[in-house]
């Protein structure tokens, strides 16, 4: 059976748990209500739903009472409600959210292709389908490292979080997906009668800017 970009998306995914259904937020941000506010910020961006991962509205609750949304940005996690809650009163959002895009995820399947000697993902051979899965969530790993020293402290507002912790965990993962990627990709063409993979282009994520964690 061919390739297909979404299949390798959902495999990628599904490592990297990173599914449409995997993460669930319930945020507290009461600490940002203060009586004339309507505009608050989630701890998470990539707001989305179960089914399909489209962009999807969060559910807002207010002393435990449903609020309507007015506007919302699924992409940073911006959400704006009718009118202003009370001062004092307790704010919550529930959500689903992805730690990466689709487009990303497509990006980086083309990348996965470079990495064993093509161009187009859904032309690569079946028997490297789990080699790409595990570049992609490498891809996935290595976006969240560079991205976890300011990611989560823009998101999280005043809470508190080991920046540099988060970020050497999520490179762990990178390292770990891409030496299975490695062996996969080498076992497959040893396989087949070559000592190495063809000649590939290798592309790292692209747009995001490297977060060094201190020493």
């Amino acid at each position: 059976m061919a390739l297909t970009v979404a299949g390798l998306i959902g495999g990628a995914r599904a490592l990297f748990n990173d599914r449409y259904d995997n993460n669930f937020a319930n945020d507290d941000i009461s600490d940002q209500v203060d009586g004339t506010n309507q505009r608050f910020k989630l701890q998470n961006r990539n707001l989305v739903g179960v089914s399909q991962g489209a962009p999807a509205n969060p559910a807002l609750y207010y002393n435990n009472n449903l609020v309507s949304t007015t506007v919302f940005n699924a992409a940073t996690g911006i959400v704006t409600i009718a009118s202003p809650p009370g001062a004092g009163g307790d704010l919550k959002g529930e959500y689903f959210f992805t730690l990466c895009t689709d487009a990303e995820y497509t990006l980086w399947a083309t990348d996965a292709a470079n990495f064993v000697g093509s161009t187009d993902p859904t032309q690569v051979a079946d028997g490297l389908a789990s080699c790409l899965h595990n570049y992609m969530a490498a891809m996935a790993a290595e976006k969240m490292s560079d991205m976890s020293g300011w990611y989560y402290q823009a998101a999280a507002g005043n809470k508190n979080f080991n920046k540099d912790q988060i970020s050497a965990k999520f490179l762990a993962i990178y390292k770990e997906k891409m030496a299975t990627a490695e062996k996969l990709r080498d076992d497959f063409y040893k396989r087949h009668g070559q000592r190495e993979a063809p000649a590939k282009a290798v592309t790292n994520f692209r747009g995001v800017e490297r977060y060094t964690p201190r020493r």
